[in-house]
């Protein structure tokens, strides 16, 4: 083996899953934004947390999650800054469930309470990229990333209409544009 190995000492912050869809209509406008993270370890304990911007006025426009203790802790650190979440979005107790097989085609149903249902999906075709790389806040993120240009989101049995479209927050990380479908079945943060 050549090479060796390097033993990164540090504080593990979270880890989980992280499974995002962002589809666009033709006309350029967000019609889906589903954003989820399923959670293993972190300060606030074990669970889901998505945000679900789906749909016009009747849509579903919601935090949802089966554990309310990590709200506090997740909605500023995991989703702060993003556009899609802001703190007024109510929140929707919800149920999750996995789907399929995250290295050809996958997803996640959400049941919130109130009788609302999402599901999300999507289809691998390519390998998976890995990043290990320093982040914000003398933070460093090791991620397992599958992007799919093939992704699809439902609301109460109706499917959204859009489509994955290139985005360039993965410039500095990983080198160009990749797709506003992508999911991590693997990624862990750490203070270093």
């Amino acid at each position: 083996m050549t090479g060796g190995s390097r033993l990164q000492r540090g504080t593990l912050e979270w880890t989980g899953e992280h499974w995002i869809s962002m589809l666009r209509t033709d006309h350029g406008t967000d019609s889906a934004v589903v954003s989820h993270y399923s959670l293993r370890i972190s300060p606030a304990g074990e669970g889901n947390v998505a945000v679900v911007r789906v749909g016009g006025e009747d849509g579903l426009h919601a935090v949802c999650t089966d554990n309310a203790d990590l709200l506090d802790w997740a909605l500023p650190r995991l989703f702060g800054g993003y556009a899609y979440w802001h703190a007024e979005l109510p929140v929707a107790e919800s149920t999750f469930s996995r789907w399929g097989d995250a290295t050809r085609e996958a997803g996640w149903r959400i049941d919130t309470v109130a009788g609302r249902r999402v599901v999300t999906g999507w289809t691998v075709a390519a390998p998976p990229e890995v990043l290990n790389t320093p982040w914000r806040d003398d933070q460093e993120v090791f991620s397992i990333l599958y992007f799919t240009d093939q992704a699809s989101v439902e609301l109460d049995g109706v499917a959204i209409a859009g489509s994955p479209y290139p985005r360039d927050i993965w410039q500095d990380a990983l080198g160009g544009k990749r797709s506003s479908c992508v999911f991590a079945p693997s990624e862990s943060f750490f203070t270093v």
